[in-house]
């Protein structure tokens, strides 16, 4: 014990002197990373809110190209039966007009 006694009056001024400082920059330390934990639970909910963007902008969009091939398939089937009508047309004009 009379070893550890002088080494702690040895080291007992340094303490009081350098203590003080030494715990404001544990301190600081631990808060800056306290700090850097809070940016980056900051940053992840901004990119949860940029996904429910993108998110949301691709189903916007998805609906638009089912509307528009919806659209699309619409004028094929017009096309196709104006196309049957015409040609049926033909063939009957042609078939009357040899007789």
């Amino acid at each position: 014990m009379g070893f550890l006694a002088s080494i702690g009056r040895a080291l007992g001024p340094i303490a009081l002197e350098h203590g003080s400082t030494m715990v404001r920059v544990w301190w600081k330390g631990r808060s800056k990373q306290a700090d850097q934990f809070q940016q980056i639970a900051n940053e992840l909910d901004q990119l949860r809110q940029h996904a429910a963007r993108v998110d949301s902008d691709l189903d916007a969009l998805n609906n638009a190209f089912a509307a528009r091939e919806n659209k699309l398939r619409k004028w094929i089937l017009a096309l196709l039966i104006w196309n049957v009508v015409l040609t049926s047309g033909f063939v009957l004009a042609v078939v009357f007009l040899r007789r």
